[in-house]
């Protein structure tokens, strides 16, 4: 996914992940394979901390920060997303990734203001490649 992220435009500037073992390697994967200069910070609110605790997150990011890489769990992800794009019934699988564009800065983020730019599984890269 890294490499995906970075041929397609869409290297992140920052990475913060989940506080669990597999998602800080997938995030620090992510980094290696994308080539990016960042490190991963590991926030625990995002392990098990469900919506409101990532609005948190994401709130808080830098406002200088365009692109973020917020590596975490299902159900949590499945749930943020609908609620970010005023519904949605995506199902993500290991390792899939969606692209948000937020409307207005981090401090704005908020149900139904956030548009889905696109949705990568593991899958489809397998088949693209």
């Amino acid at each position: 996914m890294g490499r995906f992220l970075t041929d397609a435009g869409h290297q992140p500037m920052a990475v913060i992940s989940s506080t669990a073992e597999r998602a800080a390697a997938t995030a620090r994967l992510a980094i290696e394979n994308g080539r990016w200069n960042c490190e991963v910070v590991l926030d625990p609110r995002l392990y098990g901390g469900g919506p409101d605790a990532v609005f948190e997150v994401v709130r808080a990011f830098d406002p200088t920060v365009d692109c973020t890489l917020v590596v975490g769990h299902n159900p949590t992800w499945t749930e943020m997303t609908s609620l970010l794009v005023g519904g949605a019934n995506l199902r993500f699988p290991t390792a899939a990734i969606a692209c948000l564009e937020i409307e207005g800065g981090w401090s704005d983020v908020r149900p139904s203001n956030a548009i889905l730019r696109w949705f990568v599984t593991p899958r489809l890269l397998e088949v693209t490649s």
